[in-house]
C-alpha cells in the first residue's frame, strides 16, 4: 500500500511540463516505487506472506505505474503517442478477455513476463529522466515498448494456439 503512494506522487506530475527539476523528481520516485516492488515480493517470499490477492494488487499496482509513465513520457514529449501502447496493454488484454473466453486461460507462470514488465518500467522511468540528451528518452521507450510488446505477443500467441483445449 505504501508503494501506492508513491504511484500517486509520480501520477501528480501528469499536466505538468516536465522540467528538469520535475522529471528528476518523478523518476526518482518512480524508481524507488520499483525498487519497493522487488522488495515487497522478496519480503512476501520469504516470510510465506504472498496470496493471490495480493499477485493481483500488486500488478494492477504496476500496471497503473506503467500506464502514468507513458502519460508522462509522451505528454513531456519523450517518446511518440506509440508509448501509450506499454501502459495501454494490460487494460486492452482485460477487454479482450471479456470478449474473448479462451483468452482468459490461466497463463503458466513466467519469468519472462516479469523481466519484460521490469524492463519496461525501467525504459519508462529512463525515459522521463532528466536527460539532456534528446535520443535517450526516445530509445528507452522503444525498448520498453518493444519488450512488452513481445512479451504480450508471446502470451496472446500461446492463448491462441491452446483456445479449442478444454479448460482443466
Amino acid at each position: 500500500m505504501g508503494r501506492s503512494i508513491l504511484v500517486g506522487f509520480v501520477a501528480a506530475f501528469l499536466g505538468s511540463t516536465g522540467t528538469l527539476e520535475q522529471a528528476t523528481w518523478a523518476s526518482s520516485v518512480a524508481l524507488i516505487a520499483l525498487l519497493l516492488d522487488g522488495l515487497d515480493g522478496w519480503i512476501a517470499r520469504r516470510t510465506s506472506s504472498q496470496s493471490p490477492y495480493g499477485a493481483q494488487f500488486d500488478m494492477e499496482l504496476d500496471s497503473l505505474m506503467m500506464l502514468i509513465l507513458c502519460g508522462l513520457a509522451w505528454s513531456w514529449d519523450r517518446a511518440g503517442v506509440w508509448v501509450l501502447f506499454c501502459g495501454l496493454a494490460r487494460y486492452g488484454w482485460m477487454a479482450t478477455a471479456f470478449l474473448l473466453p479462451w483468452f482468459r486461460r490461466p497463463l503458466i507462470e513466467s519469468f519472462r513476463r516479469k523481466t519484460a514488465c521490469v524492463i519496461g518500467v525501467l525504459g519508462l522511468i529512463g525515459a522521463i529522466g532528466p536527460w539532456t540528451s534528446a535520443t535517450a528518452p526516445t530509445v528507452l521507450a522503444v525498448v520498453a515498448t518493444a519488450t512488452l510488446a513481445a512479451s504480450f505477443g508471446i502470451d496472446a500467441l500461446w492463448l491462441f494456439h491452446h483456445r479449442t483445449e478444454p479448460l482443466q
